[in-house]
């Protein structure tokens, strides 16, 4: 099944202190455009507040980016010394739009949630300790929260795994958006023969004549019938074979 069509957002969120991880990041996304893009037909757009957002008032200023950009589809954070400048709701910016994508996340399984960390050394400033001991506390939160973050030694390192990375999730949600559109395929032309069966008044059907009806195996059509109880309920007496029958709910 073709995924043509397809568009992906990335949303990009960090601090100030990893500029070139998210150039890396621009330049990887249009690279994935230029090869996966063409072949599968998917487009990816990366988020970032300095293309996307725009002038407003709020709160503060993260309070205006929070109302004017989703989390996406997929969420990359970048951390490295500093967690970034304190709002009114959260430690930083980068981590509030953390927390607003994992809010998602937690009620309807989307964005992909991807981290990473730079261990690169450096020489702290006495600001630079206060940032990292907030950045060190976050990744504290994130084992809490089950996180499987990835962790990379300096910006060439990074943009080789943000590129494996990146490659992979768009793979996986373009599986995922193929197979559902089957599925989705599958329920109608069930629910259709079913319903044309009603019309012409021959009611209760087979998996076997449901099969034949659709051209679909009867093992799918089984499983449209299983998850779909509030639509086809099935007859508590079976066929002259001993097959059992199923019609469209009234």
């Amino acid at each position: 099944m073709t995924s043509r069509g397809r568009h992906l957002r990335v949303f990009l969120a960090s601090p100030a202190d990893v500029a070139d991880e998210r150039s890396r990041v621009e330049r990887v996304v249009s690279e994935l455009n230029r090869t996966i893009g063409d072949s599968e037909g998917v487009s990816l757009e990366l988020i970032r507040w300095e293309t996307h957002a725009w002038p407003g008032f709020g709160a503060d200023a993260q309070d205006v980016i929070n109302r004017e950009l989703e989390p996406g589809d997929i969420f990359v954070g970048v951390l490295w010394r500093r967690i970034g400048t304190p709002t009114h709701r959260s430690a930083s910016g980068t981590i509030e739009e953390f927390e607003r994508a994992h809010e998602l996340w937690l009620r309807t399984g989307r964005p992909t949630m991807m981290l990473y960390f730079n261990t690169m050394p450096f020489y702290p400033t006495r600001d630079d300790l206060t940032q990292f001991s907030g950045v060190l506390d976050f990744k504290d939160r994130l084992r809490d929260k089950g996180a499987l973050y990835w962790e990379y030694d300096g910006a060439d390192e990074f943009e080789t795994e943000i590129r494996v990375h990146l490659f992979r999730e768009v793979q996986t949600q373009l599986r995922t958006y193929s197979r559902n559109v089957d599925e989705n395929r599958s329920t109608r032309l069930v629910l259709g023969a079913l319903e044309s069966s009603r019309n012409v008044g021959q009611g209760y059907r087979t998996l076997a004549g449901l099969a034949r009806a659709t051209g679909l195996p009867e093992a799918e059509v089984k499983r449209v019938i299983d998850t779909s109880p509030e639509l086809v309920m099935k007859s508590r007496i079976p066929d002259r074979g001993g097959a059992a029958l199923f019609k469209l709910r009234t």
